[in-house]
Parts: C-alpha cells; sequence; structure tokens
C-alpha cells in the first residue's frame, strides 16, 4: 500500500460515495468531506477511512484530492473560497482531480490556480448517475488507468 497516495474526496453523495467507498475498498487512505457532516461521519462509520474537521487539513495530509460535487460554484467555494479550503492546505505535487459536471472555464481558472501553486489539476467530469459510480462506470477512466494504476478502483475494468 505504499504506493498508493492519500486520497481526499470531497462530496460523498449519490455519486461520491460509491466512488469514494471503491477506493476504501482497495485498499487507499481516504480522507473524506461533505458539506454535511453527518454525512461525512457517516461515511466513516459505515466504509472507513476519517473525516478531517477542515478542507484544509485534508488537503495537507493528501497527495491527491478528488471533488465530485454538483456545480462550478461549490467547486470554487470548496478549493478556493475563504479561509477553508483545499488551495489553503495543498502541499506542491498535490494533484487536484475534478469530477463534477461543470464550467469549463471555471475549470480553466481553478487549474491556473492549482498550477501556480505546484499543484496539478485533471478535468474528469462524469456521467451515469450513482448507479455508474457504485458500478465503477462513471465516464471514461481508461486514459487513467493508462496513466496510473493506482487508480483502477475509480474505473471499471472495461472502459477504454
Amino acid at each position: 500500500m505504499a504506493d498508493r497516495p492519500t486520497v481526499g474526496f470531497v462530496g460523498v453523495g449519490n455519486m461520491g460515495w460509491p466512488m469514494a467507498s471503491c477506493l476504501v475498498k482497495a485498499g487507499f487512505a481516504v480522507q473524506v468531506n461533505d458539506a454535511r457532516r453527518e454525512v461525512a461521519h457517516n461515511f466513516v462509520q459505515q466504509i472507513g477511512g476519517t473525516a478531517p474537521d477542515t478542507l484544509k487539513q485534508l488537503a495537507a495530509a493528501s497527495n491527491v484530492v478528488i471533488t465530485m460535487l454538483p456545480t462550478s460554484a461549490i467547486v470554487e467555494h470548496v478549493l478556493a473560497s475563504g479561509d477553508d479550503n483545499v488551495l489553503a492546505g495543498m502541499k506542491p505535487g498535490t494533484v487536484v482531480i475534478e469530477m463534477s459536471s461543470g464550467v469549463p472555464s471555471t475549470t480553466q481558472v481553478l487549474a491556473e490556480r492549482v498550477m501556480e501553486l505546484g499543484g496539478h489539476m485533471i478535468d474528469a467530469p462524469v456521467s451515469g448517475g450513482r448507479a455508474a459510480g457504485k458500478d465503477r462506470r462513471a465516464g471514461d477512466h481508461g486514459w487513467w488507468r493508462r496513466r496510473d494504476h493506482r487508480f483502477r478502483a475509480v474505473g471499471a475494468a472495461g472502459n477504454g
């Protein structure tokens, strides 16, 4: 497991819960955060992982941060707004994977901010709803698996 990064997963709702669950089941160290703190705590109790108190703490302890959120405005808030955000805690070299189906121009601006801080951002929007997230069929993750086998838990073996 030493070759597996620590993953911070922001947004454990209908799509995020099953995707983060796949990562936990595959043996990744997963930290979760949700706007509804009770959802993050329920995830930890039912599935595993940890739920840091803040986004800044989650980012500081993660090599990879995945966002699975409903809108670009929420993604922007989580990544860069206020005192408690992912960028405030992100260390250089962190990979941010933005999996929300958002506004491309907003994602581009956020990617520039991530890169200014020495991180990397991948825009990887998913589709298919909760069933696809649970079955690991959300989007085409073959491109990512070919580049980083450590994340096979996120994409189904048949994709790509």
